[in-house]
């Protein structure tokens, strides 16, 4: 029989290796569970154990989340630490709470092996739904958060996520919770029959990849280009605009048929572009309508922004209507002390009431408007009746891991299938074009450089 904390050392590997290293190791979140149950069956841990387990797997789960508060602010080092600790210190208490509870009632009730994986596959599934839907909800806002689901590491083979077009994302996660306990179950009553129950699990979960069918990017994306140039904070509107038209006019002349080039979130976040109705520079390009990320500011309000320039007149604006805590908004309404501690470098940001609008740039490209944690902090799509593409745009510049990068680009995989919705995701490492079954097409209309100063 294998030692208890062994088993445990074994679940945390599991349930973290799959995230940091996906294409090698996504096969291991199916495994997680199944040795996590194994060492509670064998009732010969204490809650010490657990405490450990439960901070180390919340501690590599939130680290690049914390790395980025702690990039955003310029206060003493113990205040940029702080908020890092107290988030993790606060996730711990779920999975250690869960851990807690499923042992106390094995231990109370002594309950047979079947009962026992009933009781854990109820108690994991009702877990993972409050990591995936609420997990953040003490900070204002009932969301969860994404970079925690097991199913995500399993964008790397997307076709495994088929089932999502027809199961909710909640009963996919139920249908995950079944499957590890059956894996903990043939591992400990090893028979003919649980071989078979196994293996018609897996045939679920194999089976809908037979239905994918051979997608073709629209023949639109060779007509948009990727920009991602950031612009220091003290270039004036002028210079600014000389330099997008200069960098956009070369993308051009590598791509003739460019008609639209992104920029991707806060690329120019310097001045507020709401003050800004023309940039000149733009007027007479080959190329007719650019996308801009920045911000707003009205009444002193800070927002998120993306702004769309044809022929060098802004057209439209988009703001941003969800804020994420500590690095975008301060939580609990602690807008004095808070705010004067943690954004030194650049303001709150203010979610807007606004509705979302389609950005119509013809006939043929129609795009609706996502900003960063808008698409990974939310579950529910903003247009559920709209079968027009997702324009992503994001700000991964300022998470220094590239896993974590990596993670954010299989996080639009994971909507577009979830939700059934192509996404043209763009950001500073990544252009790419995710079909609703979660196929990426790289968009090679890019400049060399990926960040332009």
């Amino acid at each position: 029989m294998i030692n208890s904390r062994l088993l445990l050392l074994i679940s945390a590997i599991a349930y973290t290796l799959p995230f940091v290293a996906p294409f090698h190791f996504w096969w291991l979140t199916f495994l997680f569970p199944s040795f996590l149950f194994l060492a509670l069956h064998q009732n010969r841990l204490l809650w010490t154990d657990y405490l450990i387990w439960s901070l180390a797997i919340s501690t590599v789960h939130l680290f690049p989340l914390g790395n980025a508060i702690i990039q955003m602010t310029s206060a003493p080092i113990y205040v940029q630490l702080l908020p890092t600790i107290l988030l993790i210190m606060y996730v711990t208490l779920y999975p250690f709470g869960l851990l807690i509870g499923i042992t106390t009632l094995f231990h109370r009730f002594k309950p047979t092996l079947f009962a026992k994986l009933l009781i854990w596959t109820v108690s994991l599934w009702l877990y993972l739904l409050t990591v995936d839907y609420a997990l953040f909800w003490i900070f204002g806002r009932v969301e969860g958060y994404v970079f925690m689901n097991p199913l995500l590491p399993l964008t790397a083979v997307p076709s495994l996520l088929m089932l999502i077009h027809w199961l909710i994302m909640p009963f996919m996660l139920l249908l995950y919770c079944i499957t590890t306990s059956m894996i903990s179950w043939f591992l400990l009553r090893r028979s003919i029959a649980n071989t078979m129950l196994l293996f018609l699990v897996i045939v679920v979960w194999i089976a809908p990849s037979l239905l994918i069918h051979s997608t073709q990017p629209p023949a639109w994306l060779n007509q948009v280009g990727h920009l991602p140039m950031i612009l220091p904070e003290t270039m004036p509107a002028e210079r600014g605009s000389v330099l997008i038209a200069y960098e956009v006019q070369q993308l051009a002349m590598q791509h003739p048929d460019l008609r639209l080039v992104i920029m991707p979130e806060s690329a120019w976040n310097g001045l507020p572009l709401n003050t800004i109705t023309e940039l000149p520079s733009l007027k007479d390009l080959s190329v007719s309508h650019v996308i801009i990320g920045s911000f707003s500011l009205q009444d002193q309000i800070h927002y998120n922004s993306l702004y769309w320039f044809k022929r060098g007149q802004r057209a439209g604006q988009f703001d941003k209507c969800h804020a994420v805590p500590f690095i975008e908004r301060i939580p609990w309404g602690g807008q004095l002390l808070c705010t004067k501690l943690f954004f030194k470098k650049s303001d709150p940001i203010c979610p807007t009431k606004k509705p979302r609008s389609p950005l119509i740039i013809d006939d043929s490209i129609t795009l609706i408007p996502y900003i960063c944690s808008e698409l990974f902090m939310n579950n529910n799509i903003y247009d559920p009746a709209s079968m027009h593409p997702i324009l992503a745009a994001c700000n991964d510049w300022w998470f220094g891991l590239s896993y974590f990068r990596q993670l954010m680009l299989m996080v639009d995989q994971l909507r577009a299938i979830q939700w059934n919705r192509p996404i043209l995701y763009i950001s500073f490492y990544y252009a790419q074009y995710i079909d609703p079954y979660g196929i990426i097409h790289p968009i090679t209309t890019t400049t060399n450089d990926r960040f332009l100063k």
